[in-house]
């Protein structure tokens, strides 16, 4: 991936583009996990699902990055 952009100054759009990508996709996949987590619920019920969402989601973040790194360099 990031090997094979080489040294090339067109390479420099390469990465920028994959780094808008992936930023937009992050960004649609935690619009729809907190609407999942908060559909349905009455109105008194939206503030503990939406902060036990979060909670899970920097949860995910915090424990998850270094797992999968663990994994992925055994």
């Amino acid at each position: 991936s990031l090997v094979a952009l080489g040294e090339t100054s067109s390479s420099m759009w390469l990465l920028l583009a994959a780094t808008f990508a992936g930023g937009i996709g992050n960004m649609l996949v935690i619009v729809g996990f907190m609407v999942t987590a908060t559909t349905g619920l009455p109105d008194h019920e939206q503030g503990m699902a939406t902060g036990l969402a979060t909670m899970t989601q920097q949860i995910g973040i915090t424990m998850g990055t270094p797992i999968m790194s663990a994994i992925a360099a055994a």
